[in-house]
């Protein structure tokens, strides 16, 4: 017969009335895909596979079909059929054997993706089954995305699988192992042993001595069994035969090590600690109806210096429907209680929570410990935050990730040293609407660097804002509305402001009443008082969606404005400034302000009359730890009254380049003079002078981000009185930013002339280290002089830290009227 690819021979002989026969089969080729085309549709699709070989076979009667000989050989070769939604083929090839009684599998092979079994034995027409089975190591994770299985938790690792079927045809019993052969990870944790016995026939199934043993500790133990009476599909009942109706029992417990197992996760629990978990569970029902129950609880975690927990609670399945009650979390001082319920039929769950005296910090702290937290938030985490009472729901689809279709509510009460704050916050279509009141919150706990007392008194905010991303990490301020208003005390002054972000627009308002600056800036040396001021700021964030591009906020989205009237030494500052696209111009205009008070040195009467300084600046260059003053451009006018004279300074920066002149008239020293043992009835004619200063700001920044030295180049420094002359040019470099400005280099070309006469010499010589009795009691000098030479020195604090060393010349010196050679020349030294 040849058909559809396929090519038999048959011949022998039957006696129908007793079923005698002898038959001798010959299979040149059988295609198996051809023949399947005229069954009815099947959930296997054959690609490819064909049967030969030849069997000879006699039968006593109809009645004596265990008697049935046979003899021959049967080949199946290049079986592939595809599986629905099963990603690799499924590869079969057999070689049988057909002697007297007996089928022999002498070789079968049985490939689906990573699994390779082999399948061995004899099918005997009268003892039954005796089959032999093992496999390969299988991938389980290749193996399970293979199969298309989708499992709440990944599997990694190598097991394998063994058995044997055996019993009567009628009878056939089936039992085997699966066991781990290398590492079987479940998510993150190893397990040393994984093992499953499982035995089978017609009647029920079993997995008994099933045990999985993390590597961390512990083990877990359990045992299922259903009768699923498969023998009744042999049966004409069989149309009545429902999988829903099979029976299940099973039972598990386990004992796990569970510090262990969490370190598994790297959750930096340094600051809590969980007593070792032990669970059992019981199952029953049916397929259709499950039912299970497991209870669990821990020991108390005893552990010196951590948060000590423990838990329990129990789960119920009873067919749709799952209950969670009791499920609590308590420490020494409070619990966290969660019930809660699911309907796998409606396919929905809710869950109800409550607390006492729970603390948080620990948990915070672990925030902050791990490698990629984006709710860490280090000066929160260092307080004794405790979540004193708090209550809520939440309701949604259990098939279905979906925040969107959440819903419930929450009130919370935070408290922390004294400190108070309530939050009350609804969840409705994935949004979350939050209202927050905090009172007495001590702002210097968490920003420990102010020097001053702050405190924010009263604080409420309001927001709404996307879960769904927040659950998935991000931050999209484009999509998060909300306000804020607070009061705040600065060093017991009144600070107002309010805030809000709408449209992914931030915009902040601040009114400020008089604080002391002296409280925030301990190291001026005069009063300084902020009377009030007002500034306003927004910046566009709306682009903004993830934590990391808000912790690198680029300060040239700001924009604002703000004015500011201060009191510095109980005279005017009031400063003007904006800012746009990050960009800060600012003006400050100064009224009389004594400088005596800022540097007391100053040996004559010395205050700012008037000045103004203009500022501009790019924010975000300033903002560095070793900030960029390429594009700082500023200019700076004051008008000084100095001994009776004025000070005219006009400074300008630009590119990094500064320049400064500095235009002194009518100074008048006689009054110091007269300080030190009068003037001789010499008068000094009024100072005035000329300097020109100039410098370059690249580079005045260490490594640390502190203001190092300036280098300052003198290009002019002309000072006269009467016929008194001095002039120097050079170099000298100021630092000390940080304790006391001081010269930390000096190196001056000077020239100077002197008119002996018009000095009030006496009052010098009081000056002079000597005794009284070597102390000349008057001296008067005439004649002139010229000096040309160097002034020098390094980190100079005083007059004896400089050298001045050159060459003089006098002329026409005559002391008390005895005269010397018209013309003294020679080096000079002084130190």
């Amino acid at each position: 017969m040849q058909s559809l690819g396929s090519d038999l021979q048959a011949q022998g002989q039957t006696v129908l009335n007793t079923g005698e026969s002898q038959t001798n089969v010959t299979i040149n080729r059988l295609d198996l895909p051809a023949l399947a085309s005229l069954l009815p549709p099947l959930p296997v699709a054959l690609e490819t596979g064909e049967i030969s070989g030849q069997v000879r076979g006699s039968l006593p009667s109809w009645q004596q079909w265990s008697a049935l000989q046979t003899l021959g050989n049967v080949e199946l070769k290049q079986l592939q059929a595809r599986i629905d939604k099963v990603k690799a083929p499924l590869q079969v090839g057999l070689d049988l054997g057909f002697t007297g009684q007996k089928l022999q599998i002498n070789q079968g092979l049985i490939n689906l993706g990573p699994l390779n079994a082999a399948l061995q034995g004899t099918i005997d027409w009268r003892s039954g089954y005796d089959l032999q089975f093992t496999t390969k190591a299988i991938d389980t994770a290749a193996f399970l995305d293979t199969i298309a299985v989708p499992l709440p938790l990944p599997i990694t690792g190598q097991v394998q699988a063994q058995g044997q079927l055996q019993g009567t045809l009628t009878s056939p019993q089936l039992q085997g192992q699966l066991t781990n052969v290398a590492a079987v990870t479940v998510d993150r944790v190893p397990l040393d042993r994984l093992g499953v016995n499982f035995q089978a026939d017609l009647d029920q199934i079993a997995l008994v001595n099933v045990s999985l043993r993390p590597t961390s500790g512990g083990e877990i133990q359990g045992r299922v069994q259903s009768p699923w009476k498969l023998r009744q599909l042999l049966t004409p009942e069989a149309d009545q035969w429902r999988w829903q109706t099979i029976p299940v029992a099973g039972q598990v417990s386990g004992a796990i090590a569970t510090m262990a197992l969490l370190n598994t996760y790297d959750l930096n629990l340094q600051q809590v600690e969980v007593g070792n978990l032990g669970f059992s569970g019981q199952a029953g029902g049916t397929l259709g109806n499950p039912r299970f129950n497991v209870q669990w609880q821990t020991t108390n975690g005893d552990r010196q210096g951590r948060l000590n927990l423990s838990t329990r609670g129990q789960a119920n399945l009873a067919g749709p429907r799952l209950t969670l009650t009791g499920a609590q979390i308590s420490t020494n001082d409070g619990s966290f209680n969660v019930q809660g319920q699911a309907n796998f039929a409606q396919d929905r769950w809710q869950a109800r929570w409550n607390t006492t005296q729970f603390p948080l910090q620990p948990f915070l702290q672990t925030l902050c410990g791990l490698e990629k937290s984006n709710f860490c938030v280090p000066p929160l985490a260092a307080q004794p935050l405790t979540l004193k009472r708090g209550q809520g729901n939440v309701s949604g689809e259990i098939f279905t990730f979906n925040p969107s279709r959440w819903q419930g509510n929450a009130e919370l009460q935070l408290t922390s040293n004294q400190q108070t704050a309530t939050i009350n916050a609804s969840l409705q279509g994935g949004q979350i609407q939050a209202e927050v009141a905090a009172n007495n919150i001590a702002v210097n706990n968490y920003l420990p660097a102010l020097a001053a007392p702050v405190a924010l008194s009263q604080l409420t905010a309001q927001s709404q804002l996307p879960l769904a991303p927040l659950l998935a990490g991000q931050l999209p301020l484009g999509q998060i509305e909300g306000r804020t208003q607070f009061t705040a005390l600065v060093d017991n002054r009144r600070v107002t402001a309010n805030a809000q972000l709408t449209g992914g627009t931030v915009q902040t308002n601040a009114s400020l009443g008089a604080v002391s600056l002296n409280a925030f800036l301990p190291q001026l040396p005069v009063a300084a008082r902020l009377n009030n001021g007002e500034i306003q700021a927004r910046a566009f964030v709306g682009d903004i969606n993830t934590w990391q591009e808000v912790r690198s906020f680029d300060l040239n989205r700001l924009q604002g404005q703000g004015q500011l009237n201060l009191t510095v030494a109980n005279g005017p500052v009031a400063v003007n400034g904006s800012l746009l696209n990050g960009n800060l111009a600012a003006i400050a205009n100064v009224g009389a302000i004594p400088l005596n008070a800022l540097a007391p040195q100053i040996p004559v009467p010395a205050q700012v009359q008037k000045g103004r300084i203009s500022l501009g600046a790019n924010l975000a260059d300033l903002w560095q730890q070793e900030p960029d003053l390429s594009r700082v451009a500023a200019i700076a006018n004051v008008d000084l009254e100095v001994a009776g004279g004025t000070v005219t300074s006009v400074s300008a920066l630009k590119n990094l380049a500064w320049q400064s002149r500095l235009t002194a008239k009518d100074i008048n020293l006689n009054p110091v003079l007269a300080q030190y043992g009068g003037t001789d009835g010499v008068s000094l004619a009024p100072v005035e002078g000329e300097v020109k200063l100039a410098g370059n700001l690249g580079n005045v920044f260490t490594n640390d981000g502190n203001l190092g030295a300036i280098p300052v180049t003198v290009q002019q420094a002309l000072f006269r009185s009467g016929e008194q002359t001095v002039s120097a040019q050079g170099k000298i470099s100021v630092g000390g930013f940080n304790q006391r400005p001081a010269l930390t280099n000096v190196n001056l070309n000077v020239r100077n002339g002197l008119s002996f006469a018009q000095l009030p010499v006496n009052a010098l010589l009081t000056q002079l280290p000597l005794a009284p009795e070597f102390r000349p009691q008057a001296l008067a000098l005439e004649g002139s002089s010229q000096f040309t030479g160097q002034l020098t020195g390094r980190n100079v604090t005083g007059l004896g830290d400089l050298k001045l060393a050159g060459n003089l010349a006098v002329n026409n010196l005559a002391v008390n009227g005895f005269g010397f050679e018209p013309q003294l020349r020679g080096p000079w030294r002084c130190s």
